[in-house]
């Protein structure tokens, strides 16, 4: 929210600009600007009438009343007006404002999603739908609610097209990704993220994220039970599968018992890493990824016959399709609920 730079008053002061009061930002910094937004210690001279017409909340702060020794029109004193919200990130909102869709273009096909998360929170903030829809577009690249767009890439199960990076931290931005989807109703991007925080370590579900700025990424209390019943089910899901992949052997095999007796050693084999390799909560990671995680633990897989490999790959496929068509249940979601349109498929 706006707010004076003054204690005890609503709205907008005019004073005397103090040059040692707060940095100028040059790339924000209008000859012609009516109004100073500062930010921290940095200070963005901009035009009063522009900010007014795309936001309701700036519309509104500065029209509050001032008093009229305070209303010199010769250009010499300008309204001031102090922010909460930190000067990159209000650099980010302004430069949206004036740049438009040309602002996150110029950092395509690799958008910060430090630069994603500013626009949602302060374009919600700030009443401006449009900034948030748009930023929240680029999230849905990577946090897709169309498993085909996973599928299409079976080398490392990240969809096609992703218009945006991750920060150093990760594990801090798929959390923040699901309290922007909270925050903002842009509930495309919560299943998926959702997901991944399944992905995460215990100590980060339960505990959060700090980033190297020292702000702590964490789920909210429903959120934190939602990843962790679910990922009890993912081990679930994935054990039950690992059983019936060792326990088939076609009876079309080219090799006949040959690869029945190749199964046969692997539960008692593999028993001792199935927690750490093959037991998993990652139910949506491509079938190559898994087959090899498999192959890498025992011998015995790389002997199967071909077509024995085929149908272990399938029995993969159909698994990952199920577990994507389930997702929302096992998330205690609802499409309905949350406006959204899930993009199931029956075959793959």
């Amino acid at each position: 929210m706006l707010s004076l730079n003054t204690p005890g008053k609503r709205g907008g002061i005019s004073k005397a600009l103090d040059p040692l009061a707060f940095q100028c930002d040059l790339d924000l910094w209008f000859d012609d600007g009516s109004v100073v937004i500062v930010a921290q210690e940095t200070g963005y001279c901009v035009h009063k009438s522009l900010l007014s017409r795309r936001s309701p909340v700036f519309r509104d702060a500065f029209s509050e009343p001032t008093s009229s020794q305070d209303g010199a029109s010769n250009g010499s004193r300008l309204h001031m007006y102090s922010v909460a919200q930190r000067a990159c990130d209000m650099k980010c909102l302004l430069q949206a404002i004036y740049d438009g869709e040309r602002y996150l273009k110029h950092f395509e096909p690799s958008i910060p999603f430090g630069v994603l998360s500013a626009l949602m929170r302060l374009g919600h903030q700030h009443q401006m739908p449009d900034i948030v829809c748009k930023a929240s577009c680029h999230l849905q690249t990577y946090f897709v609610s169309d498993f085909t767009k996973i599928m299409g890439n079976s080398e490392d199960g990240v969809p096609e097209g992703v218009t945006f990076a991750f920060s150093d931290d990760r594990s801090a931005d798929v959390i923040e990704a699901v309290n922007l989807a909270r925050l903002t109703g842009e509930n495309k991007i919560l299943p998926l993220a959702l997901y991944h925080c399944c992905q995460l370590p215990l100590d980060n579900i339960l505990h959060g994220v700090t980033r190297e700025n020292g702000d702590v990424m964490y789920l909210s209390p429903e959120d934190t039970d939602r990843c962790l019943r679910a990922r009890e089910a993912f081990l679930r899901d994935s054990s039950k599968l690992l059983c019936a992949i060792l326990s088939t052997c076609p009876e079309e095999c080219t090799r006949g018992s040959a690869c029945s007796r190749c199964f046969a050693p692997l539960s008692g084999e593999l028993a001792p890493c199935l927690p750490n390799y093959l037991v998993t909560t990652d139910v949506l990671a491509p079938a190559g990824r898994r087959l090899d995680d498999l192959r890498s633990c025992s011998p015995f897989v790389r002997e199967l016959c071909r077509l024995c490999k085929i149908v272990a790959r399938y029995q993969i496929k159909s698994h990952t399709w199920e577990s994507w068509g389930g997702l929302l249940k096992t998330l205690d979601l609802s499409a309905v609920d949350l406006g959204i349109e899930w993009l199931d498929c029956d075959l793959f």
